[in-house]
Order: C-alpha cells, then structure tokens, then sequence
C-alpha cells in the first residue's frame, strides 16, 4: 500500500486471518442522485493513524511484533488443513468476505462518523470477527483538521471510474480518491482489496438512520434486512436506478452502503445518533460473519427469503429561484425564493401528495408539492434529504423516493458477538 493510502487508516486484524432559472411558481428538478467473529484479544493488532483536530488524538499503541508476511485469510486456513473458501460469481451466498472496510470523515465536517472510526480505533476489539479483517480509514483527513465538508471538491462525488482513471484531476479530493481507490479497490476489479465498505456520514436532515446502497448490491440489502429487524427506524434506501456507474466512495469495493444519520449540525456530534449507529455497525459486522459461516460450511438452507421495505431514489427537487442576477448578493443562496415549508421541514420519508406544502416564498406564499400526474398515479412520493444543507450548492432541496417491496435472501441464525451483546439500546 502506498504512502498516501496507508494515512488515516487502521486495521483490525483477526489471528487467523436541474439548472434552470425560474420565478417562485414553481421548482425545479436536478439530476442529483442519492449520495450515494470470535478471536481473542492477543492475537489482534491495529495500526494507528490519527489525524489533528478537531479530536484529541488517544495514545499510540505500541507496534506489534514482527512476525514477517502477514499470513492471509486463505493461506491461514491452508495452514488449518483448511480447503480455501470457493469463489464464484454469484453474490451472497457462494463467496467469503475477507476485507471490510469502515470510512469515517469523507466529509470533514460530518463529525459522527469521523468519532466513530476513531472510536473503533481506539476499540479494536469491537470491530474484530474471526472470519474477515477490518480496515478503520479516516477518508478525508484534510477536511476533518478543517472542520469543512472538502478542501477542494466533494470527495464523494470523486469516484467514477472514469475519473479515477483521468490523472490530470489534481484537486486535493482527486487526489486522496486515486489513494482510496489503490488502497480499497481498484474500482472495477475482479479482486478488489475490500469486500465490504461501510462508510458513516451523517446529515442535517431529519433521516434517521439511512442505509444508502446500489440497488443491485444483494449482500448490502440482506445486511440492511438484518439491521431493520434489530432496529425498525432504519430505513433502506437504493441509489437512483439505470445507472452504469456511481459517483460515491463505497461503489470502489465490491459491495458498500452509506451509513446517512441525522439530524445532525456541522461540525456537531449527537450521542444517541453516534451510540445507535455504533450498535448497528456491530450488528451488522456480526451479520457478515454469520454469512461467511454459513458459505464456508456450504449450507445453501442458511439463508431465507424476507421482504423489506425500500425506498427508490429517482429525482430531486431545487428551491424555487428568481429569474434575475442578484448580483449585489453573491453565493448559492442569492436566486432562492422560497424556504422550506414549516409543514415538512424534520419530516423526511413522509409521504406527499400533490398540493401538499413544501415551499414559503419570501412573500409568504405557499408552493404546494407537483408530483406529476403520471407519478401520483402509480406512485406514492416520499421526501427525503429535505434542507440538507450541503445540497444548497448542489441545487437540491430535497430528494424524491418511491416506496416497493423488495425479497431479499437474509441468514436465518446471526449470532449476536460478545461486543453487540454489551451494547445499551438506542434509537
């Protein structure tokens, strides 16, 4: 691994291995998607990076011993007189994960989820099972020093493979995506380093507990099936469907979610938002070694067909926006002519129907919710993401989502770990 990659990381290890300008009648729709097992404690070992402020930097740790090559999941079980875990195409249930990897501070700003890959730092054992290796990066350690969402452009919207591929992006962001990329992926590969990325954002708006996930990613809805069974405020959210390719950092490994928490500040931490999702991040790192029990034992009857709830993003919504130049007051909020209704503002995956409020002008005028007459036909609409205030730039005031079932195939058994036992109730 590269210098640059190896920065803000540790790893956890177990012994085994829409643009348009218009006047207040009306918004205007964008094409933003939705951002997108048992080992004891001597036999572990972290590597610490910790980045400056705004979070006191805890003792280092002393280096584990040399011991020469780092034995792999594979050849640790070759060793066991163990076969290797047979690796197929087809997804979840005929392929082991052996990396996952944990992300906190892709925005800088977003301070929960930077706490918590400090956090498992600080605890490796939380994060320890006995079948995979745990990675713990901080993603963006120049915006974390700065309390900012990036330096010099959104981090997760670095990730296409076409720019990843295109070296002339030198922005700070770019750049630490390339490290990202080299260290987690490569995106695309056959083979990535990472099986898993979990990476923990948190939001202004009133979402809860979102878990953001392709809509293709099996292994990350059957793990979303698992955590709304522990804990039936999350909710499960694809990223807008018919895409080739995402923007977001998870899509580098060959599966990935978004933990999206909130309501949270800038720069803020919650205490219930950060316990409820470090429960859930056990919970769900549990899930994974029951998976990889179950492929490793060859047990097809493992797994049992559950139908959850999931909320398609297709579309946003911007701000109403006047038509002329208001030049005398510069920034993205300049040409903004309505706020958010008070009737839907906190009340995210609530649904609206057409005519329900959603924006006031400045004059006091209520905009009510065009949900299209073919939409409101077919379609219940559901608004999430509302006044995120990383969006203002972005032109967004909320996103829309569709509701629908989907089957999804989850392990009938998890056993609860040791950590997620000892964890208090949340949420």
């Amino acid at each position: 691994m590269g210098k640059g990659a190896a920065q803000g990381e540790g790893a956890v290890r177990s012994g085994r291995e829409g643009s348009g300008k218009r006047t207040a009648g009306r918004w205007i729709q964008g094409d933003e998607t939705a951002e997108a097992l048992a080992e004891t404690p001597a036999k572990r070992s972290v590597r610490h990076a910790f980045p400056p402020a705004p979070f006191p930097a805890p003792p280092r740790a002393p280096p584990p011993p040399d011991r020469g090559a780092r034995p792999t999941l594979a050849r640790a079980r070759v060793a066991a007189g163990r076969p290797r875990a047979a690796m197929h195409a087809v997804w979840p249930h005929s392929r082991a994960v052996k990396v996952v990897a944990i992300t906190g501070g892709t925005h800088g700003n977003e301070v929960n989820g930077a706490a918590l890959a400090r956090h498992l730092l600080r605890h490796p054992e939380l994060a320890a099972r006995g079948s995979f290796e745990t990675k713990v990066l901080f993603s963006n350690l120049g915006a974390i020093e700065r309390n900012v969402r990036y330096i010099d452009e959104d981090l997760n919207r670095c990730f296409y493979k076409k720019d990843l591929a295109d070296r002339s992006r030198q922005s700070a962001e770019a750049r630490r995506a390339r490290e990202l990329d080299a260290a987690l992926g490569p995106k695309g590969s056959a083979a990535p380093v990472a099986d898993l990325i979990i990476d923990l954002h948190n939001t202004t708006a009133n979402c809860g507990v979102a878990l953001m996930m392709p809509p293709q990613d099996e292994l990350c809805h059957s793990i979303g099936a698992h955590l709304c069974a522990h804990d039936p405020s999350v909710r499960v959210v694809n990223f807008t469907a018919g895409k080739e390719d995402y923007p977001m950092l998870p899509t580098i490994a060959r599966h990935g979610m978004t933990f999206e928490v909130g309501a949270v500040a800038w720069g803020c931490l919650d205490g219930a938002l950060f316990q409820q999702s470090l429960t859930l991040l056990m919970h769900a790192l549990d899930y994974v070694e029951a998976h990889n029990r179950a492929v490793l034992a060859g047990d097809s009857s493992a797994w049992d067909k559950r139908s959850i709830p999931v909320y398609d993003a297709v579309r946003t919504v911007d701000y109403p926006r006047y038509d002329e130049n208001v030049s005398s007051c510069p920034g993205v909020q300049a040409l903004i002519a309505a706020t958010i209704h008070p009737a839907i503002r906190g009340k995210d995956f609530v649904p609206l129907r057409r005519g329900d409020p959603v924006f006031l002008t400045m004059e006091g005028e209520t905009i009510g919710f065009d949900a299209g007459a073919a939409e409101e036909e077919t379609e219940t609409c559901y608004a999430f993401f509302i006044d995120e205030a990383a969006y203002y730039e972005k032109g967004i005031a909320f996103m829309i989502a569709h509701q629908s079932k989907q089957t999804v195939r989850v392990v009938s058994e998890v056993t609860v770990s040791e950590q997620s036992a000892k964890r208090p109730k949340y949420g």
